[in-house]
């Protein structure tokens, strides 16, 4: 659709110096790649800007354990294939440390360590593993030894059934929203280009992709905070495991919302001063990271579409 389309861009959104002036501009994708945007979902940046804010927010936040998670759980594929999850735990019952790999195609769990060894001689005294790859893992280590001379006697395999493994997640919910406010701010620039980076709008953004907290959000001058675009009646909604990218004119205010997974979203409220266009001009973008499929239409078909 020709919605889809970004708008006229002659300035990075982050340094806001003309793109003609910048040795080396690149694209910037509006939404991680990491998190199941489509390749040509993106706006132009400075290449060092765009790297810098790679390595201080996106990296950070896609490898979150929480916002992992929920990129396994959506089936997200990356560059290097589907998303895995990679956690540790303990056996409750013998304090071994358990590594857990969760992807698409399962949960598989292993030992950190797991060979026991005789202190006093330095050979092996038991193997532990999970389903055959304890019994696997005792033939290696005895072709090790039998090519050293040394012939180990492998001894009965001992089944332990459904053992009590201990996981935690953790989630930084306050780089979340530094990567939430960073995916609005560009989707503004999509949504109005240039006026939205040389605005009131484009300053308030750049200095609020560094808030730490809500708190200091309030203070750079951003309304609006997580959750809020769910109480809003106007507002699109996403799906599970969908994104949904929103960006209008409402009044004198620019309204821009992000959900990721439709679990995580935020609604954000800046100044719509040296935005020249007429109200409700916006655009709706869905998302579904499993696909890499992107549908975007006008606010204001979206609203036609919807009754209220």
């Amino acid at each position: 659709m020709k919605t889809c389309h970004p708008a006229i861009q002659l300035h990075c959104p982050y340094t806001s110096k003309l793109l003609t002036e910048i040795d080396s501009v690149n694209a910037e994708h509006i939404l991680p790649f990491a998190l199941g945007a489509p390749q040509n979902f993106t706006v132009l940046a400075d290449a060092s800007e765009n790297s810098r804010m790679a390595n201080l927010i996106d990296t950070p936040c896609t490898n979150d354990p929480l916002i992992r998670m929920l990129a396994v759980a959506a089936g997200v594929e990356s560059r290097s294939g589907r998303v895995v999850l990679k956690t540790s735990g303990t056996n409750a019952a013998t304090g071994d440390e358990i590594r857990a790999s969760i992807s698409q195609d399962g949960l598989k769990f292993r030992y950190q360590s797991p060979v026991d060894f005789d202190h006093t001689t330095g050979l092996p005294t038991a193997v532990k593993g999970f389903n055959d790859e304890a019994a696997v893992t005792a033939e290696q280590i005895k072709i090790k030894y039998a090519s050293k001379g040394i012939d180990l006697e492998l001894g009965d395999t001992v089944l332990s059934s459904n053992p009590d493994l201990h996981f935690s997640f953790n989630g930084n919910l306050n780089l979340l929203q530094q990567e939430l406010i960073k995916i609005a701010y560009l989707m503004t620039v999509f949504v109005f280009g240039d006026e939205a980076i040389l605005s009131d709008n484009g300053d308030l953004f750049r200095t609020g992709i560094m808030a730490k907290d809500f708190v200091e959000l309030a203070k750079v001058g951003i309304g609006g905070g997580s959750g809020v675009a769910e109480s809003m009646a106007f507002m699109p909604k996403s799906q599970p495991n969908n994104h949904v990218l929103t960006c209008f004119t409402s009044g004198s205010n620019v309204i821009s919302a992000v959900s990721l997974f439709g679990v995580f979203s935020a609604c954000y409220i800046t100044p719509a001063r040296g935005i020249a266009c007429e109200p409700l001009t916006g655009k709706v973008v869905t998302i579904r990271p499993s696909t890499k499929a992107i549908t975007c239409i006008s606010y204001l078909d979206w609203l036609k579409s919807h009754s209220f």
